[in-house]
């Protein structure tokens, strides 16, 4: 056995042994549902962030645990297995094989290689200048399109763009790919803060706000004049962030010229390149479609409680069988899909459904419940904080709703206060979609996980960051300058 090999055993042996321990202490506590949540918690990120074992093995706990938990959402632990079960197949997971699938059928034709050359020829092939065009781009993409489906849409570009410059340098360039992957996941987050329509949580809030104080609107205008200043202060920290992750990697810029040899020598388009890009631009087409699109479908009765994400889910499923009946997807293509990053996704999102049917979400928020004293700035700091922390567990709509009804309840019980309320609501709204540290964060951050290029340990540091600026940023701006004209 090597010197490392013997080194590494001890904390291996620890790190194995010691979120068990928690478990059990955990237990001698009291065997309530939260308490065996916090355990089971626990045990996943230590084991996801220090990758004790394989992140898919990981990731299979909560189907192991489960009996264990039973009061969680059912009657029956029967119920409890399979709501649990259920996260395994969740639609995001759909829109991420099928997004991913359409990024496979571009490489096994070289289509991805001329998006990236046209791109690169655009913005430039500089590393600074590559970051840029995704963060603004996808960012702004995001303004008015899901989270999930502009993460989705960007990853076979970024990947596309990737691959030409590690064939250029002639090795690989996993600083630069991972600061590219990440620009995409966190601008995709960001992008979404700055209109009503960019990710959910901002529509719970105008439905929260204008339900329980008649004669308080939260219009298109009015949201927009507090979240995109968000999204103004956010991406020059988070550009200026991966920049210094990737710039330790020196790349040699492509003239313009050279690019349109290159682009030139891949000569017209093949009827397989464009039947791939047919498809790409009609999936993409549909998801930016998708809230009229579901307007639409949901008159008829069969279809009335369509939600978004399953008609974006059946889209994305619906992409790669179209390519592969076509024959511009190969069967030997499916096997370089990142099956076990499904498994670590669908671990995700039965971790969430744990934390939300244990009531450990409503333990973890606790600490507003006597914050009416505090200075109003601290109040707000512990609005965002609670926020970001309980959304890196739960999908960020369930922690928005959540955190909304405690601030109502903790701050205004009477329902009588907008002026003094509705602000912080505001903060819980945005916070929810600043997650960068952990996959299960965010379906973006999921996304490009993925992909292979980022590890957990590098999105948990760089996130980290973020996360605390975020925190920062968004109870500074809303406390300090937003609330004067938010109600």
């Amino acid at each position: 056995m090597s010197e490392e090999k013997k080194r590494w055993t001890p904390l291996r042996v620890a790190l194995v042994v010691a979120p068990i321990l928690f478990w059990i202490v955990m237990e001698a506590r009291g065997a309530t549902p939260a308490n065996r949540a916090l355990a089971l918690l626990v045990m996943m990120a230590v084991w996801w962030v220090t990758e004790t074992f394989p992140l898919h093995w990981t990731s299979l706990l909560p189907m192991a645990f489960i009996p264990f938990f039973p009061a969680l959402v059912g009657k029956t632990r029967l119920e409890n297995i399979q709501t649990v079960a259920w996260a395994y197949a969740n639609p995001f997971i759909c829109i991420f094989m099928g997004g991913m699938l359409i990024g496979v059928a571009m490489e096994e034709h070289n289509l991805h290689r001329r998006v990236a050359l046209n791109i690169m020829k655009a913005i430039g092939s500089s590393p600074r200048r590559i970051l840029l065009g995704f963060a603004v781009s996808t960012a702004f993409i995001s303004m008015w399109i899901s989270n999930t489906a502009t993460a989705v849409m960007m990853v076979p570009i970024g990947l596309a763009v990737i691959s030409q410059l590690e064939v250029r340098e002639g090795r690989k360039l996993p600083l630069l790919g991972q600061s590219i992957m990440l620009s995409i996941a966190y601008a995709a987050n960001i992008g979404g803060i700055g209109t009503l329509i960019g990710t959910p949580p901002n529509m719970q809030l105008r439905g929260y706000v204008e339900q329980t104080y008649a004669g308080t609107s939260v219009d298109f205008l009015r949201f927009m004049t507090v979240g995109f200043p968000v999204v103004v202060l956010l991406l020059p920290v988070m550009y200026g962030l991966l920049v210094w992750i990737a710039r330790k990697e020196e790349i040699k810029t492509m003239e313009s010229d050279v690019l349109a040899q290159e682009i030139a020598k891949l000569g017209r388009m093949s009827t397989s390149e464009k039947i791939v890009l047919g498809v790409f631009l009609f999936t993409s087409t549909m998801w930016i479609l998708s809230d009229p699109l579901r307007g639409l479908l949901t008159r008829m009765p069969a279809l009335k409680d369509l939600r978004g994400d399953q008609l974006d889910a059946f889209w994305a499923l619906v992409a790669p069988v179209v390519l592969l009946c076509l024959r511009v997807l190969s069967p030997k293509g499916l096997k370089r899909m990142p099956w076990d990053v499904l498994i670590l996704l669908g671990g995700s999102y039965a971790l969430g459904r744990v934390v939300q049917g244990s009531k450990l979400s409503d333990e973890m928020v606790v600490l507003l419940k006597h914050a009416g004293g505090l200075h109003p700035l601290l109040i707000m700091g512990a609005v965002t904080v609670t926020t970001i922390i309980l959304t890196a567990f739960s999908a960020n709509a369930a922690s928005a709703q959540l955190m909304m009804i405690l601030i109502t309840g903790s701050l205004d019980p009477a329902k009588s206060n907008p002026r003094g309320t509705v602000p912080y609501l505001y903060g819980a709204a945005i916070s929810s979609s600043c997650d960068f540290m952990l996959p299960c964060g965010t379906p973006p951050n999921a996304i490009v996980f993925g992909t292979r290029y980022v590890s957990i340990r590098a999105m948990a540091a760089t996130g980290f960051a973020l996360d605390c600026v975020s925190a920062i940023l968004v109870a500074l701006w809303i406390w300090g300058a937003a609330r004067h004209w938010i109600t």
